[in-house]
């Protein structure tokens, strides 16, 4: 079966998630994929509910195209809605994976840190608001670049 440009897409994305918030060989990827993904972007309790639970949908319907070749998008009528996807969900899933590479990218750049040790600094603030507020505020694209480009007007 050829594989449609949103199947496609789907494990691009996917798989982008896994690289930034994969935990290796922990137990319970998907849940901690999914928590990981939402304490980052998440702005409030209710979107980083919606960020886990779309998460873990999409999660799910990856595993059923790679594991089944079944397409999340046009699924027979005995898959149920769980395991399908709408074209929105692919471009909002899409949105959060281009928001949580520019946060990555801007917390490695400021920090110099490894992966590992951001999976272990999210997994804390996923217990305490205060931290997870310092990591919003520090993993900030557009405020740091604006300290990067005009340092002086930003004190």
């Amino acid at each position: 079966r050829q594989v449609s440009e949103k199947d496609q897409k789907l494990l691009d994305l996917v798989t982008a998630l896994e690289i930034m918030f994969s935990p290796g060989f922990e137990g319970e990827l998907t849940f901690r994929l999914a928590q990981r993904a939402a304490v980052f972007l998440g702005k409030d309790i209710i979107e980083r509910k919606e960020i886990k639970n779309l998460v873990k949908n999409v999660y799910r319907a990856r595993g059923q195209l790679v594991h089944s070749g079944i397409s999340p998008f046009n699924p027979p009528h005995y898959i149920t809605k769980k395991m399908s996807l709408s074209d929105d969900d692919l471009a909002t899933f899409g949105d959060y994976i281009r928001q949580a590479v520019l946060r990555m990218l801007t917390l490695v750049w400021k920090e110099n840190r490894e992966l590992k040790e951001l999976h272990v600094r999210l997994d804390d603030t996923a217990l305490d608001e205060t931290l997870r507020d310092e990591l919003l505020s520090e993993s900030d694209f557009e405020t740091s670049l604006i300290q990067l480009i005009a340092p002086k007007a930003v004190q």
